[in-house]
């Protein structure tokens, strides 16, 4: 995965060459994913019935045929081919040192790994706090899943700019901050699709933005190496969103991460001030 990281979407910015295509092609994705995701976990859990091991091994044998299919019918198309590997990677690490525009998105995604940590580890604990029944988890999950196909269906109408992107954070560092103050489970169930519908919107808008300050022919080097980056911010915000439900409770855990989200929306914002050089290879959208 480490090495995988981060490489598909600045294929698909490139194999594209048009950001709003790009932008579009993800919010489908995302539109899909929930369905597929859904279908997944159902038969995951029949496989799982016949045999312990057998979704893993299933799981496993997809992801050979994934590549294989790559592998032959995705074309190559990451510039000069004449650049040695070690030579990429030094001009990457560079970029990240110099470049205003990956500080700014690094800060940001430094903040909302506080958020992502608090949604993705404690909902389950949270909803049974909150009196849900735990045998009625497994199919609240599975609807969850389905309501990304709405965020990536909103995705495809909004504008991939640092403003929407901006906007976007901070709704779902709202959410989350919601989901600490109120404890109506009734209203902590709505949160908690609207987290997923706003993730599912936001993550075209972001991949986007990002892959526009990024120059071509490292855009893969710049953007697995930010990824490499963002899991050691997950590591810091595992430990310390930890703490504070440890300490303090869920609740205020969640308040706290949720605040740091929409803390994320400002470097975005600052973001606005940039302006992307032509020499960057990258593209305007098609009329």
């Amino acid at each position: 995965m480490a090495l995988v990281s981060g490489t598909l979407v600045p294929w698909l910015y490139d194999a594209l060459n048009d950001r709003k295509a790009v932008q579009q092609t993800l919010g489908k994705l995302k539109a899909i994913s929930g369905p597929v995701r859904f279908a997944g976990g159902f038969i995951g859990g029949c496989l799982a019935s016949v045999a312990p091991n057998l979704p893993v091994l299933t799981a496993g044998m997809l992801s050979i045929a994934s590549a294989i299919i790559a592998l032959f019918l995705l074309p190559d198309n990451y510039g000069n081919r004449k650049a040695k590997y070690g030579e990429l990677l030094r001009r990457g690490l560079r970029e990240i040192r110099k470049n205003r525009a990956l500080h700014l998105l690094l800060a940001s995604s430094f903040f909302l790994s506080f958020t992502a940590r608090a949604f993705f580890t404690f909902w389950m604990l949270l909803l049974v706090q909150r009196g849900l029944p735990r045998e009625y988890l497994g199919v609240f999950f599975a609807l969850l899943l389905l309501s990304t196909s709405a965020g990536g269906l909103i995705a495809q109408k909004l504008e991939p700019t640092s403003k929407t992107a901006a906007i976007l954070t901070a709704l779902l560092g709202a959410e989350i901050a919601m989901l600490g103050i109120i404890e109506n489970l009734a209203i902590s169930i709505a949160l908690l699709f609207a987290l997923e519908v706003t993730l599912g919107a936001r993550f075209p808008v972001v991949a986007v933005l990002k892959n526009n300050f990024i120059p071509k022919e490292i855009r893969s080097t710049v953007t697995s190496a930010m990824s490499t980056i963002g899991s050691g911010f997950t590591a810091i915000s595992n430990v310390l969103v930890g703490a504070f439900a440890e300490k303090l409770g869920l609740g205020k855990a969640y308040f706290i991460a949720g605040s740091l989200g929409m803390l994320a929306a400002l470097p975005l914002l600052g973001l606005t001030f940039l302006s992307v050089p032509d020499e960057r290879g990258n593209m305007p959208e098609k009329s």
